[in-house]
């Protein structure tokens, strides 16, 4: 998968399912103490249902504070409504867009049931004023109090 968008891109974490697993990307400065902290300490990426759209949290203890990606359904990425097991990749660039990191995950059986049973009740294919309007609502939350109101933790 080719990431050249990422030298454009703001400041920031976008997520997006491709090639069979969900991909966070981060981009940001990093001291050379958190790129360390991103590749060793213990991370975990989350996942509720808020106003029936899944949101994940992504965290990496003393190098990526919690941060939340709502994800949208659509014809183009709803063959994650049937996998057996989830596969997480998360990427951190720095600000000139180099590759700095990349931790996985897999959500094992039990997990990765509870992953697709939420997916199934989201709704797809929302106008887009509905589903920004439902975004508008969650934002209200913290990534850390959405982190805190689920107990679905894939550790990365």
């Amino acid at each position: 998968m080719q990431f050249d968008f990422v030298k454009e891109m703001d400041n920031g974490i976008v997520m997006d399912y491709a090639e069979g697993k969900f991909i966070f990307i981060v981009k940001d400065y990093w001291s050379k103490e958190e790129i360390r902290f991103l590749k060793k300490n213990k991370g975990m990426i989350s996942l509720i249902e808020k106003e029936q759209l899944p949101v994940f949290i992504v965290q990496i203890e003393e190098g990526l504070e919690s941060s939340d990606c709502v994800f949208t359904l659509t014809q183009e990425n709803d063959e994650c409504l049937f996998l057996q097991n989830y596969l997480f990749e998360v990427l951190v660039f720095d600000e000139q867009g180099n590759l700095v990191v990349k931790r996985t995950a897999e959500a094992d059986k039990k997990m990765s049931l509870s992953i697709r049973e939420i997916l199934n009740h989201v709704i797809k294919e929302e106008e887009d004023a509905l589903v920004d309007a439902k975004i508008q609502r969650i934002s209200v939350f913290e990534p850390f109090e959405l982190e805190e109101m689920t107990d679905l933790h894939i550790k990365l």
